[in-house]
């Protein structure tokens, strides 16, 4: 009996290790940097909204670099409607470095991002939501439900998202 009991015990926790290693992080950035140092706060802060080398995809197919430096692109910035341009193979020299994919997305729009979207981005590290519409975790975990269930995704990647202020 006891055997049976730590047997069923070690499947349970090789059950519970494999699926940890499936989640992503999703959080809003107001409470990812709020478990960050001030140095680690400013690499954030320029990698999701800085001055670093950004291809933007738009509708007509070409991208427009800014800010280009010698080297790889470090961010990918897009709209929800626009997200099948990661699969373009044309951009894969471009994706390759790529470590925030940047999207804005408006609440009632569909979102589809899938494993298929992120296998050029070899060093994606954050998924960026940009919306100007109020969404809690338990939102973003159902948008991202399948991605989250993906093998291939790892635990490096994170989700983050951050709520803009609408222009006045």
């Amino acid at each position: 009996m006891k055997r049976s009991i730590q047997i069923i015990l070690v499947m349970c926790l090789c059950f519970v290790i494999k699926a940890q290693a499936q989640i992503t992080i999703i959080d809003t950035y107001s409470n990812k940097i709020k478990r960050l140092s001030l140095k680690e706060r400013e690499e954030l802060d320029k990698l999701l909204f800085g001055p670093i080398s950004r291809m933007q995809l738009n509708e007509t197919g070409k991208p427009t670099f800014l800010w280009a430096e010698e080297g790889s692109v470090k961010g990918v910035e897009l709209t929800n409607d626009l997200t099948n341009q990661l699969k373009d193979t044309n951009f894969s020299t471009q994706l390759k470095y790529v470590e925030v994919i940047s999207i804005k997305w408006e609440k009632d729009k569909n979102l589809i991002l899938n494993e298929d979207h992120l296998n050029q981005l070899k060093s994606l590290k954050y998924i960026l939501i940009k919306s100007y519409d109020s969404v809690n975790i338990d939102q973003l975990k159902e948008l991202f439900k399948d991605l989250i269930s993906t093998k291939g995704i790892s635990t490096k990647i994170e989700i983050v998202y951050f709520e803009m202020e609408l222009p006045s």
